[in-house]
């Protein structure tokens, strides 16, 4: 009973009592934060999910339960993140005042070294000062037990869902909230959806691993051929990426997300290439296509540069245009690889905006990405043969690429029918300018239309012409001599924003706020639209648990940002005046200022004559007297039971091993957060939080039996 209700009643006892009793018993926390709009998608079509599973999943898949301990690290995990920490410091200390290498970059690829360990033959007293640090860190995190943020109901469901055989949890597409549904449904939806057509071929788990190790070759094979043209640091980061990679697990994960926004709902593919072969390559790929796709007259980032050009058209006359958008279907599937690969080469050879690229890397890393996607999904194993290879860092970039070079003949034939065109990877938006002739402008739509009907094997579907349409986040709606924007909202969306009781830092709850509240401001164009989405904003905010008095503070401090002159951040180069301390957050552990405080008093200016040994000296001195290297008042003449406080000379004034003067001035709290409930509920393998689940090849025996031709 208490398991599946969350407490125990007394049948000798009144019900009133008992509910009473209940309540008193409950921590204030459950008061304080209470959600009212706990939601989630159910799509079970074979077992019902179990009870109060709204209670739960209502949290959102961003939620973090809190450990059951404070100090969550154990004494060996503390020591290590202190050797890390450590290894950081003396890092800093060996290297300070070298010269920077002159081919990194502001964003450069990087993986460590851990075999690799600084030199600490330095200064006698830094040693000393980083053991103190260390102790007093030590002295700081103890390990005790805290209460939950979870309820007992939602901590037993959170237990059962973590090893259930019959039902999964995951995201929705397009971010709308949490769906659960049966494991097997789940399975057979992604083989029957997307791994059983042609555009996936089967292999078994030893051609599998045979392909793996070709592509590895085929990898150490391009470092060879195109090292020359990869600076040093790059061509680090990906000889470490590739041999940190093993051989046991060197594929990616396939994995769906429900479109419940669809009737009835359909799944989208989604590949996890973290850790595959390919990944480390992927990186540097779309680091390389990156500033390619920025130069495209189609191209925008972001809602935020859509605006910004839209109000850079502010006074033009759009009492003869219209707005439309279009949609390609499955845009990642249906691209041919072989056309898009040799329209790419030659876009690289012989357009002016590929100036200064190296053609022969990008294109060669392409083949290898686009051709060499091996996914694992649970116990099967399947090749990508046709599209664009899923999940992959460049995939976007190479979508937009490939698409962007169409579109250049595009607006070129119809510039006098489109004043905007842009596109965000499978989704356009633009302005057409109405022909004086109706039979005349409705056949220039549709041979625009079709012009991108034929391109290749993509599928579009446009919207009719009118003067408002949604795109992206936003609705856009031409008004006179301005196009007008508001925010878009999908009607299914639960709006599940990270609770107040959740066991993230306070800066992210403050963040939620100024970052929605800017979102608002800055895509809204009329007053009264702006208070409108505030006043919504405002109200979900309370709904999930939030205080009027913390929503009202952060909306002022969010209106009093947004009111000043935005101003480009001079981002630093160079970090030699920073350490970094990474730590999982608790909301029990030591605050940060506590860990500041410990820095400065132990690393960056330590007492020579301690402070504690001060108050020692004076523990016996009566009160009326006891004012340290003050004015006593019934003498009438100064104290001196103890010397002044000394103090070692600043940290930033000691040398290095090389007679360098050292330049670390500061230590940055660096938190994670703890696993929140996606990390919990849905794994990146299908079978790895439930060992009893049915594998996967034998559900799909009972789709298709398995035969040597599907499994080339």
């Amino acid at each position: 009973m208490i398991s599946q209700f969350g407490f125990y009643s007394d049948p000798s006892v009144h019900h009133r009592i008992t509910l009473r009793n209940h309540i008193l018993a409950l921590p204030i926390s459950t008061f304080e934060s209470r959600i009212s709009n706990a939601s989630c998608h159910d799509l079970c079509d074979t077992k019902s999910p179990p009870r109060l599973i709204k209670s739960l999943l209502g949290l959102g898949m961003k939620f973090c339960p809190r450990p059951t301990h404070s100090a969550t690290t154990s004494k060996q995990q503390l020591s290590s993140i202190l050797d890390c920490s450590e290894k950081d410091f003396y890092t800093k200390v060996q290297f300070t005042g070298e010269p920077n290498d002159p081919d990194w970059k502001e964003n450069q690829l990087f993986l460590r070294d851990d075999g690799w360990q600084p030199t600490i033959a330095c200064d006698p007293e830094i040693l000393v000062r980083t053991q103190a640090f260390r102790k007093q860190l030590n002295l700081h995190f103890r390990r005790r037990k805290v209460p939950s943020n979870l309820n007992r109901i939602q901590a037993n469901l959170l237990t059962k869902l973590r090893n259930h055989p019959d039902f999964i949890v995951l995201n929705s597409d397009k971010n709308l909230g949490p769906v659960i549904m049966n494991r097997e449904t789940y399975v057979r939806r992604c083989l029957t959806d997307h791994l059983l057509n042609p555009t996936y071929v089967q292999l078994t788990p030893d051609q599998a691993h045979q392909f793996a190790v070709e592509t590895r070759t085929m990898l150490q094979q391009f470092f060879r051929d195109h090292g020359f043209f990869l600076t040093k640091p790059d061509a680090k980061y990906l000889d470490r990426y590739l041999e940190s990679v093993p051989m046991s697990d060197p594929f990616a994960y396939f994995y769906i997300l429900a479109k419940v926004h669809k009737h009835p709902w359909k799944t989208r593919p989604i590949v996890s290439v973290s850790g595959s072969l390919t990944y480390g390559i992927g990186k540097w790929l779309d680091q390389q296509l990156q500033p390619i796709i920025k130069k495209l007259p189609t191209y925008i980032p972001s809602s935020f540069d859509l605006k910004d050009k839209l109000d850079a058209m502010a006074g033009t006359d759009f009492q003869k245009m219209s707005l439309f958008t279009g949609d390609v279907v499955a845009m990642y599937p249906s691209i041919d690889v072989p056309d898009a690969l040799n329209r790419i080469r030659v876009f690289l050879h012989t357009s002016p905006l590929c100036e200064g690229i190296a053609a022969a890397p990008i294109m060669e890393a392409l083949r290898i990405v686009m051709t060499r996607n091996c996914i694992r999904f649970g116990d099967t194993y399947f090749h990508q043969v046709n599209g664009t290879a899923m999940g992959t860092p460049p995939a976007p970039s190479f979508a937009t690429l490939y698409y962007g070079i169409f579109e250049l003949d595009l607006l070129e034939n119809y510039k006098d029918c489109l004043l905007f065109l842009c596109r965000y990877i499978d989704d356009q938006f633009g302005i057409w300018i109405h022909h004086p002739d109706p039979v005349v402008d409705r056949q220039r739509w549709e041979a625009f239309k079709h012009k991108q009907q034929n391109y290749c094997s993509l599928t579009w579907e446009f919207s009719n012409l009118s003067q408002s349409t949604n795109f992206l986040d936003l609705t856009l709606r031409i008004d006179d001599h301005r196009i007008v924007t508001s925010l878009y909202e999908k009607p299914l969306n639960l709006h599940l924003y990270i609770p107040p009781n959740s066991s993230h830092t306070p800066s992210v709850r403050t963040g939620l706020v100024t970052g929605n509240v800017y979102r608002i401001l800055r895509l809204t164009t009329e007053r009264s639209a702006q208070l409108a989405s505030l006043s919504k904003f405002y109200l979900h905010l309370l709904a999930r648990g939030y205080k009027a008095k913390f929503i009202n503070f952060a909306f002022q401090q969010a209106f009093v940002r947004f009111a000043r002159p935005r101003k480009k951040q001079k981002i630093s180069t160079s970090s030699d005046d920073v350490v970094f301390l990474h730590l999982q957050y608790h909301p029990r552990d030591p605050h940060r200022k506590q860990l500041q405080r410990a820095f400065s008093d132990h690393l960056i200016r330590p007492q020579t004559f301690h402070r504690s040994f001060a108050r020692a000296c004076n523990h016996k001195r009566p009160t009326s007297l006891s004012v340290w290297n003050g004015w006593d008042g019934f003498m009438r003449r100064p104290v001196h039971l103890v010397p002044p406080l000394q103090f070692e000379p600043y940290l930033w004034q000691l040398r290095n091993e090389n007679h360098r003067q050292l330049r670390i001035d500061r230590m940055v709290v660096a938190y994670s957060r703890p696993p929140n409930l996606k990390n919990l509920l849905f794994p990146r393998h299908v079978e790895a939080k439930c060992i009893s689940a049915r594998p996967v090849s034998e559900i799909q025996a009972e789709l298709t039996p398995l035969t040597p031709a599907n499994l080339s």
